[in-house]
This record gives C-alpha cells, structure tokens and sequence, in this order.
C-alpha cells in the first residue's frame, strides 16, 4: 500500500469517526517481544499474527500528520533539484 492510499484511508476514517479515528495496517513481520509497531514515528498497537503479517491499529489523525509530513519532505527534495 502507498502513503497517498493510507493518507486517503486515514481521511475516511477521520470523517466517520472524528478525532478518535483508528486505521488498520498490514505490516509484514513477526509478533516479538513488544506489542507495538512503529510506522513513520507513530506507534500502533499489535492486535493480531497471520501468516508473516502483523494487524496494527494506528490513530489515524497522528498517522495522517506523519504522512503529511513526509509527503512534503519528498516534495520539497525533488523541487530543489
């Protein structure tokens, strides 16, 4: 999944739900020894294992912010070229 379609899910969520908005993440992995994953400094809880993939819950204003800002990051450093 690319940053544009989990800022667009993000969007949704936000919408239905408000500011306590929460989007869910595939991430490929393994559950350790911690229960939460880190996504562009945002930390999501672990809620499920299957098959090689973690089931993360991020809140989806913090996650929309960080993608945001990234997004802007990568923007300005092809503008500058």
């Amino acid at each position: 999944m690319y940053l544009i379609d989990i800022l667009n899910r993000c969007d949704e969520q936000i919408k239905d739900y408000g500011d306590d908005a929460l989007v869910v993440l595939y991430i490929k992995g393994q559950w350790g020894k911690k229960d939460y994953r880190t996504v562009l400094g945002v930390k999501g809880r672990i809620v499920n294992e299957i098959s090689n993939r973690l089931i993360c819950i991020f809140p989806a204003p913090r996650l929309k912010k960080a993608i945001e800002k990234q997004l802007k990051k990568e923007n300005d450093k092809y503008e500058s070229v």
